[in-house]
């Protein structure tokens, strides 16, 4: 409960922002121009003013909570009831601005003059771009009054005169022109300028005349008259929050007039009244009572919130200044290492103590560190700051919590504890104290730490704070900075910001074990590890989140109470003073409440999601989110500015190049537990309760595959069940996974009942999409819609026409559909992901259309382009549909200086272009050198506004750039590209001057064979693809480019020799730390002519390289992932791509020219990320460097395949090898798995690896013909041995390996002998085809063996039958025996196997002809009475089964596979439940299907018998 009420008070402290946020928005939208022209056309302006006034004063009320709903229920229920109701307005004034949408798609399709459209910029009604036609609208006249001056002056009523002002602490305050309450009762009567002359009484139809100064009074007297009251019946009163259910239920409908009306064109003297020139498709009563209800209820609940503020007076409750105070940290951090050790970050503290320490003695270092709440940043300072290297090289250390509470004279204070005090004591101005402390620190080098800086909006303050360490002599001076705030790292910050992401697994378990169990080694309780480390996988890397957790544990060591903290999940709780949940509420209580709303909604959205900037920015503004805050900037720049905010401030955290973006760490969970009011996820059979406020809902449907029948109608059902309540509240419904026709069956009735949806995201086929918008899917509201249909081809539905207030349709722009008549009525549309519709042009507010496919037919030519001056991204295909370059221009990209993105192309732009040189073109009319030149023409009219910032051009064939691009006779005009992408241009031979493109960042050139030389300016990424006839890329700067590349991909330019970049020894020389310093991703494929002249990769923060068919390297696939892979990876399939023209082209024989891994190929001092080395089919390798392995300080896996040739490492002949290996003994000290295979190794090479690995938990050697002996005893940590096919292996010694769990040694014939002593923890031994094998000792100590194999190893007959009698039994564990021989049966060790449970008997290639079992081994096999299962296999002579089976009472399970020569059976046991026969003889199979009874199942090859 307390629990409960903390998140309540959280999501109280919002409430007045949400109810400020969502009046704002029905204001705005009331605001416009043209809306509220058409809501008086239509005789609603009374109810709208009543409401507009309403909201003011609601609006005035709520800024007057001032944070007392937070621990108030009253008041916050109070609030939450104006919050819900305000939704009501939106929707009902959103639905007016739809009927008005909709009959202005009408009167311009029936050839009218569209009275009313809008262009307002905000996010509801960017829209009606709709090309206007000018036909005179139908009016009729009535006689109407004059309107006097200062009308609405004189109309201002106070809707709050029933209280009592004299307690009343509420101001009275109006939006300027307040309008009367009396008038929802009242129609206004206009004259030909539009003002209010006259009123007409709704209900007995009255005309009145109205004076401005006494018109409310008129209205008044005339709505309480007997006439009146007799006519419409006693008025409702305005009811009371606590009734309100009952006046919705018992509201009086109002009748409204029908007849709208319009000024007519022209010089009428008499006033008019008009009605609208197409019948109307809504019922205008319905609405009209709709408002005016919502209007009461307001009133209403506000009148309970004024009683609520009045009754507990302006001091009492919870206040704005105890809402902030949450903010600050309730533990104030000092310079004290609290836990003594600090957990995976060892390499960020050297890298900090590097930078402190190593600069210059003139300079001052600012390091900032940064990091979402609890991922250890003050401790990471504790850390450094506590290094005795750190204070050693400091002559003052000073640490300062900053926190939240800036203050100048608190923090110099402070900072001045390190001056005697009778130096300042006293002093009260800044300057004064700056210059005793600048003073004191005079020629001393000084460490300041300053532990958690909030605002950046301090930084200017903070700054003068640190004037005195910043002096003209700073002497070498760092400060330290930790913070949440990314902003702040990089503004103040002087070097990189040290980042901190999630701990490793490894680290974070042993920081659990720390704190579960006060020591990290701690082995016991191995139920309890099995837990610990399912909880730590849920921590996802957050060391608080693994304090918090590991604190929780350690009160009771248990299982159960582990379990239930595992089930429950209690680290999340927020009551958890120094929890990780309460850390992250510090920030999210500083969230404006735009950023709030923002954040909380994504947890819709399934944990680790990768969201799309634009995508997500584009959702966001379909619920409103984003409010027009900037004149000159569109809705979707100002999201962009919101998610920038967010990922400053830690909530989001950008992957891939893609510009993808996912809540960051535990940040999903605490959006989970922060926004339950509103937002809900449904993934699982359990479909768990939601809250009945529930708006915004998603259905994650990622286990349907493993799910039978049963489970999904089950899921069905629930889901169906847990709907239903909150399906008329929903705004939002996302469908993410792959649901069958059944489902969206299932639940047309339930969708049916959402009539208020924003946002529809859905996975479907065409034809389930459009039966669901069809029947279920209400147009009015719809702003976002997408659809993800995987099919090449498919069509939309007529209905979608309908939907005037969608934004944004995304159903793919790689499928083919067919399109609709009257898409472009979709007049609000922003946004179209999708094959272009029929004359697309009157869709004005468009930004973003990523293909229009020019066609000859009218409504598809590029004209259509010309009045779309919106546009952001245009995609434009199909080209050489344009047959002039005046039609060209006439699609007027010159104008559009919105225009960002532009991709032309002369083909289908969503070819799958796999081979450029094979793709053809549709036939030209005309000969080669007249389309050509045709191509240029046009190319030259489609010239861009210069704001342009990404061109792409694909099957462009002209010869040479336009002069809009070239700079040839004039300055080159597209002066602000960033990006340049130019595909399949296959004549083009004469590239742009891109020198002359100054911001120019991106360069991707693919398919142009003519191409020879190219020359490319300072770059972040460069791609040349299948550039066949390319020689030589040379370089405008090659120091710029070497220092900015990020991005460098070469593929298939098999000509190219000379890359400036890669020099030749004369031109550019470079040293190997400053090769390509900053390279994120190096792809180098099948360029046999070029030379990469350093090692690889050439910095430490790559994320991939990939090198195939370069003549001097192997080749490489190394990621981000921490795998490198070196010549190919045998358990990959797909390791080559399509991208070689045959496959003689192919890099076929894998490093061939490879002999020695070392150094010279291999950076290893930049892959200290590697978690997996994998080296593969190098046939030629013969060394590996054991120095460069001993970098690899995180490789936990080395797999080592397919390498006959390699012998040894590159030891250096001077050492020894004893020398060699104590001096480095820990040098890999992650290496836990090694696995080598079908390799040329020895002993003496394995010894060293094995050795360098303490860590080491897993060996694999398989097919290694040279290995003779193998001794671990170095291995302690060993829990798996794999030994198979090493046919010279002589000695295998596990003496040492007192942890080892399973051992399997296989194919070792020259093997006589195992030492099992120590191995007291294995569980499970297989040994098979061991055939010299005569000794296992130590053998009666395996106390904990399960599961045993032993087969085709004739020599252990003879040691286990000498094994003597115990007085214990022996392998009191074992449930599990494999044997090859039936007279193992008769040894004195099978005769010991009391607990024994199954038992296979299998047959091998060399079995004796026996057809039966002897009678000592029948005996031995019935002595096994604790026998549940029995399988006898591959035996080809064996005639008889023993006779004496029926004995065997509590066996459940026979099974007889490949034993062809049996015909029948004996007498089975009284309690068999499972018979099993495969690939036996017919009579067997007779037989046994005959036995087949309630208590006997019976399987034939595979099958249940009947």
């Amino acid at each position: 409960m307390e629990e409960e009420a903390l998140r309540e008070a959280m999501e109280d402290a919002f409430l007045e922002g949400a109810a400020q946020w969502r009046a704002d928005n029905i204001l705005q939208t009331l605001q416009m121009d043209k809306l509220d022209a058409w809501i008086r056309q239509e005789g609603l302006g009374g109810d709208i003013e009543a409401l507009k006034s309403e909201i003011d004063e609601v609006m005035a009320t709520v800024s007057y909570v001032k944070g007392r709903a937070v621990g108030n229920r009253r008041l916050a229920r109070s609030l939450a009831a104006i919050k819900q109701k305000l939704f009501d307005a939106d929707d009902a004034v959103d639905e007016l601005d739809y009927y008005r949408l909709q009959q202005q798609v009408e009167l311009e399709g029936a050839g009218q003059y569209p009275l009313l459209s809008s262009s307002n910029a905000h996010n509801r009604f960017a829209s009606d771009g709709v090309i206007q036609s000018c036909t005179a609208a139908t009016v009729t006249n009535t006689v109407t009054l004059q309107e006097p001056e200062g009308m609405h002056e004189a109309a201002r009523v106070d809707h709050g005169t029933s209280m009592d002002d004299g307690d009343n602490i509420l101001p009275r305050r109006g939006r300027g022109k307040k309008r009367s309450p009396h008038w929802v009762d009242f129609e206004e009567i206009y004259d030909t300028d539009g003002k209010t002359v006259g009123a007409e009484c709704r209900h007995c139809k009255k005309k009145l005349k109205y004076d401005g100064k006494q018109g409310p009074r008129v209205l008044m007297t005339h709505s309480n008259s007997a006439k009146c009251k007799n006519t419409r019946g006693a008025r409702p009163q305005p009811p009371s929050h606590s009734s309100m259910d009952d006046a919705t239920e018992n509201a009086t409908p109002v009748a409204v007039s029908n007849s709208p009306s319009i000024p007519r064109m022209g010089t009428n003297p008499e006033p008019t009244q008009i009605t609208a020139a197409v019948a109307h498709p809504w019922n205008k009563d319905e609405i009209s009572s709709k408002i005016q209800k919502i209007t009461h209820q307001l009133q209403g609940i506000r009148g309970d919130v004024t009683k609520d503020l009045n009754m507990f007076g302006s001091h009492s409750g919870a206040s704005s200044s105890l809402h902030q105070s949450t903010a600050s940290d309730p533990c104030r951090r000092t310079s004290s290492l609290l836990q003594g050790k600090v957990y995976g970050r060892d390499k960020e503290k050297s890298s900090i103590i590097k930078l402190m320490t190593a600069g210059k003695s003139d300079s001052v270092t600012v390091v900032p560190i940064v990091g979402i709440g609890g991922t250890g940043k003050t401790a990471l300072a504790q850390f450094v700051y506590n290094d005795p290297k750190v204070q050693d090289h400091f002559d003052h250390s000073i640490w300062v919590w900053v926190s939240n509470n800036f203050d100048e004279m608190v923090l110099t204070r402070e900072i001045l504890d390190i001056v005697p005090r009778e130096k300042h004591e006293g002093l009260c101005s800044l300057d004064k104290l700056q210059q005793v402390l600048k003073t004191h620190i005079e020629s001393k080098r000084v460490l300041l730490i300053l532990d958690d800086v909030w605002d950046d909006k301090n930084i200017r303050r903070l700054d003068l704070i640190l004037a005195p360490f910043k002096s003209d002599n700073p002497n070498g001076n760092v400060i330290l900075v930790t913070t949440r705030n990314l902003s702040v790292a990089k503004r103040i910050g002087m070097t990189e910001p040290v980042v901190l992401g999630a701990l490793e697994d490894d680290e974070l378990w042993l920081l659990l074990k720390a704190r579960a169990f006060g020591k990290e080694n701690y082995e016991e309780h191995g139920n309890l590890t099995n837990i610990g480390q399912e909880i730590a996988g849920k921590l996802k890397g957050n060391p608080l989140a693994a304090v918090t957790a590991g604190e929780l544990l350690r009160v009771d060591l248990t299982v159960d109470h582990w379990n239930k903290i595992l089930k429950d999940e209690d680290w999340k709780l927020l009551g958890l003073s120094g929890g990780i949940m309460a850390s992250l509420k510090r920030s999210y209580d500083q969230l404006p409440y735009h950023l709030h709303q923002c954040f909380s909604y994504c947890s819709i959205f399934p944990d680790s999601y990768k969201f799309l900037g634009e995508e997500l920015v584009r959702i966001w503004i379909s619920q409103g989110f984003v409010q027009q805050s900037h004149p000159s900037k569109k809705l979707e720049e100002i999201g962009m500015d919101y998610l920038a905010d967010l990922v400053n401030m830690g909530y989001f955290q950008q992957v891939g190049r893609e510009i993808s973006y996912v809540l960051c760490g535990l940040m999903h969970d605490f959006a989970r537990m922060v926004s339950k009011t509103d937002c809900a996820i449904i993934d699982g059979l359990q479909c768990n309760d939601i809250l009945l406020t529930v708006q915004h809902l998603s259905i994650v449907w990622s286990k349907y595959p493993y799910w039978n029948t049963s489970q999904i109608n089950k899921f069905i059902e629930n889901l169906r069940n847990t709907i239903a309540p909150v399906v008329t509240k929903l705004r939002s419904l996302v469908f993410i996974g792959h649901y069958k026709s059944s489902f969206f069956q299932s639940f047309q009735d339930i969708f049916r009942k959402a009539p208020n949806l924003r946002l529809l995201q859905i996975s479907a086929t065409f034809a389930d999409f459009n039966s669901l918008m069809c029947s279920s899917v209400n147009p009015t509201h719809l702003r976002y819609l997408k659809l993800t249909a995987n099919e090449a081809r498919g069509g939309l539905p007529q209905v979608l026409s309908n939907f005037c207030h969608l934004q944004v349709l995304d159903v793919g722009s790689s499928t083919h559909l067919d399109v609709p008549d009257g898409m472009n009525n979709l007049v609000s549309l922003r946004h179209l992901v999708a094959t272009s519709i029929d004359r697309i042009g009157k869709l004005t507010s468009l930004q973003t259309l990523n293909n229009f496919s020019i066609q000859d037919s009218n409504g598809f030519q590029i004209i259509e382009l010309q009045c779309m001056n919106d546009l952001v991204q245009l995609g434009v295909s199909q080209l050489q549909n344009v047959k002039t370059q005046e039609e060209a221009c006439g699609a007027g990209l010159l104008d559009k200086w919105h225009l960002e993105k532009l991709h032309l192309s002369w083909e289908d732009i969503n070819l799958n272009i796999l081979d450029v040189e094979n793709v053809t073109c549709s036939e030209p009319s005309t000969s080669i050198e007249t389309e050509e030149c045709l191509q240029k023409e046009v190319l030259e009219g489609l010239q861009p506004h210069k704001n342009l910032k990404h061109l792409q051009i694909f099957g462009y064939n002209g010869a040479t750039s336009p002069s809009w691009l070239s700079g040839y006779r004039c300055n080159i005009s597209v002066t602000s590209l960033q990006t340049l992408h130019l595909e399949n241009c296959r004549k083009w031979r004469i590239l742009p001057s891109l020198q002359l493109l100054p911001l120019l960042r991106k360069l991707k050139l693919s398919g142009m064979p003519k191409v020879v030389k190219i020359s490319v300016p300072s770059l972040e990424e460069l791609v040349l693809v299948k550039m066949k006839k390319l020689e030589t890329c040379s370089c405008t700067y090659m120091r710029g480019l070497n220092s900015c590349l990020r991005v460098l991909k070469i593929k298939n330019c098999t000509s190219l020799k000379v890359f400036d970049l890669f020099g030749d020894g004369h031109k550019f020389k470079t040293e190997k730390k400053s090769w390509l310093p900053r390279i994120w991703e190096l792809v180098i494929h099948n360029c046999p002519l070029l030379l990469v002249p350093h090692p690889l990769p050439s910095s430490s923060i790559v994320s991939r390289i990939s090198m195939r068919g370069v003549s001097n390297f192997p080749s490489i696939e190394a990621s981000s992932f921490g795998s490198l892979i070196i010549g190919k990876d045998p358990g990959r399939s797909d390791y080559y791509e399509h991208e070689y023209d045959s496959n003689k082209d192919r890099f076929e024989v894998l490093s061939d020219e490879l002999l020695v891994l070392d150094g010279k190929i291999l950076a290893f001092h930049n892959l200290s990320f590697l978690t997996e080395l994998i080296i593969g089919y190098c046939k030629n390798l013969m060394f590996i460097s054991l120095e460069g392995l001993s970098q690899l300080v995180s490789l936990k896996t080395l797999r080592i395949v397919y390498c006959p040739g390699i012998s040894s490492f590159d030891v250096p002949p001077e050492h020894a090898r004893e020398d060699l290996t104590a001096a480095k003994y820990n040098a890999i000290p992650s290496l836990k798995h090694i696995m080598i295979r079908s390799c040329g190794i020895a002993w003496e090479w394995l010894s060293l690896i094995v050795q360098y690995a303490p860590a080491l938990t897993e060996l694999d050697v398989q097919n290694c013909p040279e290995l003779e002996s193998l001794q671990l005893n170095s291995c302690t940590a060993l829990q798996k041995l794999k030994v198979c096919t090493c046919e010279s292996l002589g000695t295998l010694d596990v003496l040492q390996s007192r942890s080892l769990c399973i051992m399997e040694v296989r194919g070792a014939p020259n093997l006589k002998s195992l030492q099992l002593h120590s191995c007291t923890a294995l569980l499970m031994l297989d040994i098979r085809s061991c055939t010299s094998l005569s000794t296992l000792e130590g053998f009666q100590s395996l106390g904990s063996l399960m599961h045993l194999y032993l087969r085709e190893c004739p020599c252990l007959h003879s040691c286990l039958e000498g094994l003597p009698v115990q007085d214990y039994e022996l392998c009191p564990q074992l449930e599990y025996l494999s044997i090859s021989d039936f007279s193992f049966l008769a040894t004195s060790f099978c005769k010991q196997l009391t607990s024994l449970q199954s038992l296979v008997i299998s047959g091998f290639e060399k079995e004796t002809p026996a057809e039966g079992l002897t009678d000592e081994e029948e005996t031995g096999l019935l002595l096994l009475s604790s026998l549940t299962e029995l399988r006898f296999m591959c035996y080809k002579y064996l005639k008889d089964l023993p006779a004496g089976l029926h004995r065997l009472r509590f066996l459940q399970v026979l099974d007889i596979s490949f034993c062809p020569s049996i015909s029948g059976l004996p007498d089975l046991p009284p309690f068999l439940e499972e018979l099993k026969v495969f690939r036996g003889s017919e009579e067997l199979k007779r037989q046994s299907k005959s036995l087949v009874s309630s208590k006997l199942k019976v399987k034939i090859d595979d099958q249940y018998v009947n």
